[in-house]
């Protein structure tokens, strides 16, 4: 998958340039890349969306174990996810972010995790079929892993209907 950043260039036509570079036949195949399964797809759904084969993960210097360590010189304390589950409208929200309140007023780190913020920024690609919520639960765990690491007080709270999805969110 190749891809292409628009750039513009100060005191020239940025369409010129485009015109003249392979910047349109590239977006062209990129968009051929993005789905191969539906008409007209712009690769909007979570189901058209390719895996990265060419990406590794990169090592911090600093481990989460230093990270708690620095951090517990002052406090004794390390970040961690709590995850908070229930039907809607159960209120999960509403403690999660008094949780947080609480937490940062006693001088640790801590951020609400919540399941509508969430889908109108980094999930506002995915809807609500089984597939498109494993993913929304799977990328949230990523994001509270990144907290943790950074020793804060994740607080995840989202329905997690399906307990395949929590055990897959714990083992991240």
């Amino acid at each position: 998958i190749m891809f292409v950043k628009r750039r513009k260039f100060p005191n020239s036509n940025n369409n010129e340039i485009l015109n003249n570079s392979n910047y349109e036949k590239q977006k062209q195949q990129v968009a051929k890349l993005r789905c191969t399964k539906h008409k007209d797809c712009n690769g909007g759904t979570s189901e058209c969306l390719q895996v990265a084969t060419n990406v590794t993960e990169q090592k911090h210097n600093v481990t989460r174990e230093v990270r708690g360590q620095n951090l517990g010189i002052c406090r004794g304390f390390r970040g961690c996810t709590l995850w908070l589950t229930g039907l809607s409208g159960a209120g999960k929200t509403s403690i999660a972010f008094e949780l947080e309140a609480y937490l940062v007023s006693k001088g640790i780190p801590a951020y609400g995790l919540d399941g509508d913020n969430i889908r109108t920024g980094l999930n506002k690609n995915l809807g609500f079929s089984q597939v498109d919520r494993e993913e929304n639960i799977r990328r949230v765990a990523e994001v509270a892993k990144l907290f943790a690491d950074s020793g804060v007080v994740s607080i995840c709270s989202f329905v997690s209907p399906f307990a395949e999805d929590r055990e897959m969110a714990r083992k991240i």
